[in-house]
């Protein structure tokens, strides 16, 4: 089993939201998936500010063959041989796509591994808070980044439902629109990167609308 993360936390003040994702994320065991040809890892990356934490998102690069072209997501991306643990995989991939060195961030916790759909393919996620906004070095994998406020993802405004191709079959699927955020350059967020955020806000006591999925697609 790969172990949950648990580094020693710098004693501070937190704002309220901060406080309980902390609280919530030390009190709980994540849903882990063993095994898996296939795995990826993310970070969730909270930074607090006086207009309200918010999240770190990346539009990824347009690029043939990528299931994920242009999508909103997390950084973050698939394991090789070296890393050690799927934790590893989420900090390699985050120092490598935006510049971010998550060594010595405040890592929360993990959330539930999730698999894939589209891909099949197991997604860890640790959730990590930063005390000031980092420099950014984007790959070119990278077309953008968005710090978006966890208040607007639960803004029910924003959420809403479109339609996608999935294997040959309509489905209609939750997304939140973060386009007047200057999100606007591809789909809007869902997916993967929907159901952790789904995760993260249910542990906040903010959940989003639940994203359907039927075992015979």
């Amino acid at each position: 089993m790969i172990p949950v993360c648990g580094i020693t936390r710098r004693e501070r003040s937190a704002v309220p939201t901060l406080s309980k994702l902390r609280n919530a994320l030390a009190g709980r065991q994540p849903d882990l998936r063993e095994g898996g040809e296939r795995r990826a890892a993310v970070a969730v990356v909270v930074l607090p500010s006086p207009e309200g934490e918010k999240l770190l998102f990346i539009r990824r690069a347009s690029a043939d063959g990528d299931p994920w072209s242009g999508d909103l997501a997390f950084p973050g991306g698939r394991s090789e041989p070296g890393d050690a643990t799927a934790r590893h995989t989420a900090e390699r991939e985050t120092c490598e796509e935006v510049g971010i060195d998550l060594l010595e961030a405040d890592c929360l916790g993990r959330l539930d591994d999730l698999q894939g759909r589209a891909v099949e393919i197991v997604v860890s996620a640790f959730v990590y808070a930063l005390e000031e906004a980092p420099a950014l070095k984007l790959s070119e994998e990278v077309h953008a980044v968005h710090w978006v406020r966890i208040d607007d993802l639960m803004d029910p405004s924003r959420h809403a439902v479109e339609r996608f191709d999935y294997r040959g079959h309509a489905l209609d699927l939750p997304v939140i629109r973060l386009d007047d955020l200057g999100a606007d350059e591809g789909p809007p967020l869902w997916g993967l990167t929907y159901r952790f955020v789904e995760l993260l806000l249910g542990l906040l006591g903010r959940p989003l609308p639940s994203m359907p999925w039927r075992e015979d697609l």
